[in-house]
């Protein structure tokens, strides 16, 4: 890993370039904060939440909630030490919200998970339900369970536990599933 660079100019340059879409800046900034990330989601994952968090889930979950504001270029640091507080404060977040929340439940996998977003319009959330309907009927009755659970944010480890997996073996699934979804249009359900 490359050390973090003390010129807050060369981290302003990077993130211009980020906002400016150039996909290797913002690996960088990726790269940036990720083992550092990834250190303290081991830390802060004791025992208990080890059965329902993975690390690697939580970094690849940090990078999914800052890569818009990278690309849009909403944010500004002042050094990287504010790059990496701002990873590690999202990361508290997501441990926090899954240490509050009750163990995951029994899906029916009759029920269709899809529900319109805020912003959909009557016709356009009628669409998506529909092809949403389409799409898990298309799958297998174990890939349709992953989709149902993922989309009720449970986290690998949990999904694992449900279907009798381990969390590697789900997350090469769960990689396949990706695939099908992007390709059908549904990349941020998986």
């Amino acid at each position: 890993m490359e050390p973090l660079a003390p010129d807050p100019n060369a981290l302003a340059e990077l993130l211009a370039k980020a906002g400016a879409g150039d996909s290797r800046a913002l690996g960088e900034l990726l790269r940036r904060y990720e083992r550092r990330v990834h250190l303290a989601a081991r830390s802060l994952l004791r025992p208990a939440l080890r059965t329902v968090l993975d690390s690697i889930d939580l970094v690849q979950s940090v990078h999914r909630a800052l890569l818009p504001g990278l690309q849009d270029g909403r944010y500004t640091f002042a050094d990287e030490e504010q790059l990496v507080a701002l990873a590690v404060t999202v990361l508290r977040h997501k441990v926090q919200r899954t240490a509050k929340r009750p163990p995951p439940a029994p899906t029916d996998p009759a029920t269709l998970p899809a529900e319109p977003s805020p912003e959909a319009s009557p016709p356009d959330a009628a669409v998506g339900q529909e092809l949403a309907a389409k799409l898990l009927a298309e799958l297998d009755p174990d890939d349709r369970r992953v989709v149902e659970l993922r989309m009720q944010d449970y986290s690998t480890p949990e999904i694992a536990a449900q279907i009798g997996v381990t969390p590697a073996v789900l997350r090469a699934r769960l990689s396949r599933l990706r695939k099908r979804l992007r390709d059908a249009g549904f990349d941020e359900w998986v």
